[in-house]
């Protein structure tokens, strides 16, 4: 124990904590300690934080007559050191090291009872893997269908290609924050129930999440049933059957025509629509040569494309059907390809070009 009294000091209480991650630059160390301060203060930085746990950590550390320091190397990782000293240790009885760390379990923890959510497609848009990894498993098992984005960015780009009923918009993130997604997504239309995930509890937090247009705010670490809950109450705003059940749309009908959802009474877009019919005729050729040819890997490029592009052409009709597809193909399965492709052929008789004055 450095500062042992056989060595002139006096005895301390050391605690070095490990990170093996990016590591701190000199410059940026000598500035960590203050308020409001990170190493990376870019808007996108990739870890979160408002700056304040290391210069309170530090001033408490002071205040018992002790410190709190770093030694790091970039690309290595840091030690923080915390010194405390203890006083004089005479007659105090030290505790033995366990053979074993042992943390029991919560008895029924794992065993809890969460409520079930009605059939419903969740977009999770989160940086972490263990937030995704854990969310993700929380809200399958309680029965909807979960698909992930690991950034803003790409949770833009996963509503314009498919149908969601909720998104959970973790809201510090590289690439792009939730903020700026969840804004860019409320300007461009999207009246989804958006419910902020982050860390930072604060008033002013939630204030900020729900002035960029979060419906809802929920806090790290994530309280399971309060995330199971509150994905239910965005849901109910869904209408019902007499029996208090979600109402399931009727099947539309195979013979009615399919018109874009973008304003036809646009010349640029008519024409950008009428593009898009022509292409998706030849696309469909070309997915019916590589089907017969048994080669996958362009069935799904097709299949991509037909999600992507027919979604951004006003036609959703085209975006689960192609998404299934481009699934299947991705995963080797071979038998559902077919139907999944009469499927969009059919619609493709149903598309209807708009006539501009």
């Amino acid at each position: 124990m450095p500062g042992d009294p056989a060595c002139g000091g006096s005895p301390q209480l050391v605690i070095d904590v490990i990170d093996t991650g990016v590591g701190i630059d000199a410059q940026a160390a000598q500035r960590i300690f203050e308020p409001f301060v990170q190493a990376d203060s870019s808007i996108t930085r990739r870890f979160g934080g408002t700056g304040l746990g290391l210069s309170i950590s530090r001033r408490l550390a002071r205040l018992l007559g002790g410190d709190l320091t770093v030694n790091s190397d970039v690309g290595r990782g840091s030690i923080f050191t915390l010194t405390v000293p203890t006083g004089s240790l005479e007659g105090v009885r030290l505790a033995q090291r366990a053979d074993a760390d042992v943390v029991p379990t919560a008895p029924n923890l794992n065993q809890r009872t969460l409520p079930k959510l009605p059939p419903c497609r969740v977009l999770l848009v989160e940086d972490g893997v263990t937030n995704r990894k854990l969310i993700g498993l929380v809200l399958e098992r309680a029965g909807a269908s979960v698909r992930m984005a690991e950034n803003g960015q790409a949770g833009l780009e996963a509503v314009a290609w498919e149908p969601f009923d909720l998104i959970l918009m973790d809201m510090q993130m590289p690439v792009m924050d939730g903020y700026t997604a969840t804004s860019e997504l409320r300007r461009l239309g999207c009246t989804l129930p958006i419910i902020a995930l982050t860390a930072h509890a604060m008033a002013s937090d939630e204030r900020k999440c729900r002035e960029a247009g979060c419906s809802g705010y929920l806090t790290k670490p994530i309280d399971r049933a309060q995330l199971v809950a509150a994905v239910a109450a965005a849901l109910q705003e869904r209408p019902v059957t007499n029996d208090g059940k979600p109402a399931v749309a009727k099947p539309s009908d195979p013979q009615k025509p399919i018109f874009s959802h973008l304003p036809a009474g646009d010349l640029e877009l008519c024409e950008i629509i009428t593009e898009f019919v022509g292409q998706f005729e030849k696309k469909l050729a070309e997915l019916d040569a590589a089907a017969a040819d048994g080669d996958l890997c362009r069935v799904a490029e097709f299949a991509h494309w037909i999600k992507g592009a027919g979604g951004s052409a006003g036609f959703d009709e085209l975006t689960r059907p192609a998404g299934e597809l481009e699934t299947t193909a991705r995963a080797g399965h071979r038998e559902p390809i077919g139907p999944l492709i009469e499927r969009l052929h059919s619609l493709s008789a149903r598309l209807q070009v708009p006539v501009h004055p």
